[in-house]
């Protein structure tokens, strides 16, 4: 249940953060230049971005967390 918890705060986390921030994050910004191809993608570009950053972290950040309880409660 914890990991649902910190998979969903920082997906929130991530999403805003894309949203409000200026400057393209990385896997965003590299598949916004394969959806530049689409002008109907274009206009969702923003949004679709920020989903795609915040799935992306938040599973990394996720994995890592799983891997570290797993790892302390073997210790």
């Amino acid at each position: 249940m914890k990991h649902i918890l910190i998979f969903t705060v920082f997906f929130l986390t991530f999403t805003l953060a894309s949203l409000l921030i200026a400057t393209p994050l990385f896997p965003g910004n590299f598949l916004l230049t394969i959806l530049s191809r689409n002008a109907q993608l274009m206009e969702y570009s923003r949004y679709i971005v920020a989903l795609i950053n915040g799935l992306i972290y938040s599973l990394l950040i996720s994995f890592f967390f799983v891997w570290l309880s797993k790892k302390l409660v073997e210790d």
